[in-house]
């Protein structure tokens, strides 16, 4: 009796120990920031604003909820924002970019 009742406990601590285990967030995404010719930007990355940043610039994040926005300083020909995952590719090249992450997927809208 012992032994089903010790048995019986492992098993139930074993799957309230994994149950409770947070998520790993696999969601690598590589966002490019390109021009024509070398342009200085704005970025918002969710409320946080950085000013002046140049092109070409890269960063790699791994997030499956983030906000950014990108805006060119001037209308410079060519302004582009590239969001690479491990299953697509987005594109956009507006003057003023948004772009949100969120649960495994990519959008993209802005104006000129």
């Amino acid at each position: 009796m012992k032994k089903i009742i010790f048995s019986t406990v492992v098993i139930l601590t074993s799957v309230l120990v994994f149950s409770f285990k947070s998520a790993k967030i696999d969601n690598e995404i590589t966002i490019t920031v390109t021009a024509d010719k070398q342009t200085s930007f704005d970025m918002n990355r969710d409320g946080e604003i950085t000013k002046s940043l140049v092109t070409p610039y890269k960063m790699t994040i791994n997030s499956n909820d983030s906000r950014f926005i990108f805006r060119a300083a001037s209308k410079s020909p060519g302004f582009q924002v590239t969001a690479t995952t491990k299953d697509s590719k987005l594109t956009a090249d507006w003057q003023v970019t948004v772009l949100i992450v969120s649960n495994r997927s990519v959008y993209t809208f802005g104006m000129d």
